[in-house]
C-alpha cells in the first residue's frame, strides 16, 4: 500500500510525517512517499529524518543519493520515501506511453510543466553562501558598471546621457541612441528568466518607434542565439542582452559592453541614411 504526500515550497506541518507513519496500517507492506523539488531534496530529507528519529529512536540506514529515493525503514513493513518529481512523473509517463495511455502521458506532460515552473520561480531555500558579502558586492559592482558605461558611451560620443532611475530591483539609466532613449538595464529578473546576463538595452518607451528599430537592429536578431528578445512581463518590450566578457579586467568589461553599443548605433545610422 503506498500514500504519497505531494511537496513543492510549503513548509511541513507539525503532523507530518510522524502522524502520517503513525496512521499506516501495520499489518501489509506500506509506504509513504513523500515528492518534492529536487532542490529541496536534501533540506527536506534533514528534516524528514530529525522528526523520524525524535519520534521512533530510528537511526536512518540512507542518505539522500543523487541517483535514488532516500529510504527510512520505520519498521518491518513501514518505510519513508523521499523522491524528486522530475523522474517520479517521467516514470510514470513511460509506463503510459508504453500502454498506449496518450490521455494520461499529456496529463503526465503538463504536471511536469508545472513542476518545472516552480523548481525555477520559487524562492528557494537559503545557504550560507547566498548571504555572502561577495554577492551583496558582485550586485553593487553591476549597478555601479550600468553608470560606468553610460559614461564611457557619453565620453565616446556613442550616446548622449539620460535620467536614471530605478524599480524593484532593477537600476536602470537612459542613453539616447540617434535621437532615441534606450533604457541601459540592470535587471536580476530578465537575468533569470531570458539570458544569462545582468545587463540589458531596452527599447525606448515610445512603442511607434519599435518596427523602424527591429527593422534597423535585424542582423541582431539573426544571430544564433538572437540578441533582440521580448519581456513577456512588460507589454513584450523588445530587448537586447548586454553579454560582459569573462576572465578580463573591469576597464575591459566596460569598453565590451561600449563597443555593442557602438555596434547598435552605427546599425541604426546605417538604416537611417
Amino acid at each position: 500500500m503506498l500514500f504519497i504526500e505531494a511537496k513543492f515550497w510549503a513548509g511541513l506541518t507539525d503532523k507530518q510525517p510522524v502522524t502520517y507513519l503513525h496512521a499506516l496500517p501495520s499489518d501489509r507492506p506500506t509506504a509513504l512517499l513523500v515528492l518534492a523539488p529536487e532542490a529541496r531534496r536534501q533540506m527536506l530529507w534533514r528534516e524528514l529524518r530529525l522528526r523520524c528519529e525524535e519520534d521512533l529512536q530510528q537511526r536512518s540506514p540512507f542518505d539522500v543519493g543523487p541517483e535514488r529515493p532516500a529510504v527510512l525503514q520505520m519498521g518491518p513493513q513501514k518505510v519513508l520515501v523521499l523522491a524528486a518529481w522530475q523522474p517520479f512523473l517521467e516514470s510514470l509517463q513511460s509506463a503510459a506511453r508504453a500502454q498506449g495511455d496518450h490521455a494520461s502521458s499529456e496529463n503526465l506532460n503538463q504536471l511536469l510543466g508545472l513542476c518545472t515552473r516552480e523548481d525555477t520561480t520559487a524562492f528557494l531555500p537559503l545557504r550560507q553562501e547566498d548571504l555572502s558579502a561577495d554577492i551583496g558586492r558582485r550586485i553593487y559592482q553591476f549597478g555601479a558598471l550600468v553608470d560606468e558605461i553610460c559614461e564611457a558611451a557619453v565620453a565616446a560620443k556613442v550616446c548622449k546621457k539620460g535620467t536614471s532611475g530605478g524599480s524593484r530591483m532593477s537600476y536602470w539609466r537612459t542613453v539616447q541612441i540617434e535621437g532615441h532613449d534606450f533604457y541601459l538595464f540592470l535587471s536580476p529578473w530578465r537575468w533569470h528568466t531570458l539570458a544569462e546576463t545582468p545587463l540589458w538595452l531596452e527599447f525606448p518607451s515610445q512603442t511607434e518607434s519599435w518596427n523602424h528599430l527591429l527593422e534597423a537592429l535585424s542582423p541582431l536578431a539573426l544571430r544564433t542565439p538572437s540578441m533582440i528578445l521580448r519581456d513577456p512581463s512588460n507589454s513584450d518590450t523588445p530587448l537586447i542582452p548586454l553579454h560582459l566578457k569573462l576572465g578580463v579586467e573591469h576597464h575591459e568589461v566596460v569598453q565590451t559592453v561600449v563597443d555593442t553599443l557602438r555596434g547598435i548605433r552605427d546599425l541604426i545610422v546605417a538604416k537611417s541614411a
